[in-house]
């Protein structure tokens, strides 16, 4: 799933754990996850999938990261993910600063197969 480059930014008083529910409509493999960075969001991120009852199924930390722009990092193996079943992408802001886009999910994206769930 291709996402929408962040507006803009926001700052935390402290580190952040920031994610998206998906499904897909098909069973299969998440080789990796990618998120936007800008300048004021600070590293190492690591980056997680989740099952939504909180049971983490892979983590990756990311390595080289470029200024700002899409970062992308690859788990150690494929984690198989079921068909019409929520999952969670997250990464760990430890700078507490991340980008954002007003009302970027106040509807679902769909990219086939995958789908973003709206957030609140």
């Amino acid at each position: 799933m291709r996402g929408v480059e962040a507006q803009g930014s926001q700052q935390a008083q402290a580190s952040v754990e920031l994610g998206v529910k998906f499904q897909s409509d098909i069973a299969g493999d998440i080789l990796g996850i990618r998120f936007y960075m800008g300048a004021a969001n600070t590293g190492p991120h690591v980056r997680s999938l989740w099952r939504t009852a909180g049971v983490r199924l892979a983590f990756a930390t990311f390595t080289s990261e470029t200024a700002t722009g899409w970062q992308e990092v690859m788990f150690s193996t494929p984690v198989r993910i079921s068909a019409n079943t929520t999952y969670v992408a997250s990464y760990h802001a430890p700078g507490g600063a991340y980008g954002f886009t007003s009302a970027g999910l106040a509807s679902a994206v769909d990219a086939p197969p995958l789908f973003a769930l709206p957030g609140r």
